[in-house]
């Protein structure tokens, strides 16, 4: 294929433009008009324009579309793993809850357990309490704290064994109570003007006061102890001091004893402390049963003496004499008391002990009371310490109002001053 042109020279006219193809023995001739060309070059350039625009288009829309599904990947990517941060914050919750629960439950198990345990203690303390009280070494019922919401659930002995344990502890124990109002799995049940919920840091405190409760529980009962062996101690030294011979109970004493120091497990520490208390409130029982029949309290509310027990110079006579007992001063008409627990076995005019009456003790004891001026009590008459005989006179051999007291043991006089001094010393014990 060959292509004549005419290239139009200045000032003339541009000639068209001749095509010559040949193939082979033909040959063919094209005349291209210079606008026909100029329109087929502008419409190749618009074709070639057009092409390298679409292919430009479609590069970057691909780029654009492979951005586009880059980022929502990555939105995804963040999204499922936002999701998988909050399901395992949910399971950690779940399982500190479950965990918590399991704690309350575990808990409440443990404080019901030791509600039956302190249950179980009370029925042990119960008799020995009555007895601390009947020998005097606690007083009459402790008061129970005034009731709250939760105080009006609680039994008597509940409120008593508390009481025992020391001041303090009611309100651990009204907030112990919490537990009968739980059940496993369950949450607790309302309380009336109750702010804090149930949890296990709650629980802890309350077991916690438990603990204390029973820990104090034993320290007293261990003080009891104490106090009841200290009496029963100090009642026979008392009377040792005086050489007034009874035969009290003795603590049994060994050849030797020895041995590592090794302390009482926790969980027999309470039956330990039990068994000791009942040992040390029946030496005290033994000593005061001893020491019952002996007259050892004043027969009239006074120290004056004017007559001592002994040798002295007769009133009437002026020479000595024995006096048999002890003279107290006194108006006429004081009350005269008897100096232990006894039987009448006299009462009326004694020759010069004027109206008088003598009450038998039992052991060969026996007191006299003689000169009253009125007797009140008839023979066979029981009587316990204090109990009155009559009033204070001059009946009989006697230069005044006073009280003639005797002491006698097997019939004998003996003198009641040491059995006065004793009863004192044993009063202050307490």
């Amino acid at each position: 294929m060959s292509s004549v042109q005419h290239h139009g020279t200045f000032g003339r006219p541009t000639l068209p433009h001749t095509v010559v193809i040949a193939r082979g023995e033909t040959i063919r001739h094209f005349t291209v008009r210079p606008v026909a060309l100029a329109l087929a070059t502008a419409f190749a350039s618009a074709v070639t324009i057009g092409t390298f625009g679409s292919a430009a288009y479609l590069v970057l829309h691909e780029d654009l579309a492979s951005a586009g599904v880059a980022r929502q990947a990555r939105l995804a990517q963040a999204y499922e793993d936002r999701i998988a941060t909050l399901r395992s914050q949910l399971d950690r919750t779940v399982s500190r809850q479950l965990l918590d629960r399991e704690k309350v439950e575990t808990k409440v198990a443990v404080l019901l357990d030791q509600q039956v345990e302190l249950e179980a203690r009370y029925d042990r303390l119960e008799p020995l309490l009555d007895r601390a009280r009947s020998s005097g070494l606690i007083p009459a019922p402790v008061p129970v704290p005034e009731p709250s919401p939760l105080a009006s659930s609680m039994s008597e002995r509940d409120s008593a064994a508390l009481a025992f344990a020391g001041d303090g502890d009611a309100r651990a124990l009204e907030r112990f109570h919490l537990v009968d109002r739980l059940a496993p799995g369950k949450a607790a049940a309302p309380l009336p003007g109750a702010k804090q919920a149930i949890s296990p840091d709650l629980l802890r405190k309350i077991g916690e006061a438990v603990e204390s409760h029973e820990a104090k529980q034993i320290e007293n009962l261990d003080a009891l102890s104490d106090v009841a062996r200290s009496k029963a101690d100090g009642m026979a030294g008392a009377l040792r001091s005086e050489g007034i011979s009874v035969p009290l109970p003795d603590i049994p004493q060994t050849a030797g004893e020895g041995g590592p120091f090794v302390p009482v497990p926790e969980s027999l520490r309470f039956e330990a402390g039990c068994d000791e208390l009942e040992a040390a409130l029946a030496r005290l029982d033994a000593v005061k049963t001893g020491i019952r029949h002996l007259p050892l309290e004043r027969p009239v509310a006074t120290n004056a003496i004017s007559s001592t027990f002994g040798v002295r110079s007769d009133p009437f006579l002026g020479r000595a004499a024995m006096h048999t007992g002890i003279d107290f001063i006194a108006q006429t008409g004081t009350r005269v008391a008897t100096t232990a627990p006894g039987t009448v076995v006299s009462a009326g005019w004694n020759g010069g002990y004027g109206q008088m009456v003598e009450v038998d003790h039992g052991q060969g004891y026996a007191t006299r009371y003689a000169h009253l001026s009125r007797i009140v009590v008839s023979v066979g008459d029981k009587l316990g310490v204090g109990g009155i005989v009559g009033e204070v006179g001059s009946t009989g051999r006697s230069t005044g109002a006073h009280l003639h007291y005797e002491v006698r043991h097997s019939g004998n006089a003996i003198d009641p001053a040491g059995y006065l001094r004793a009863g004192s010393k044993i009063d202050r014990l307490g």
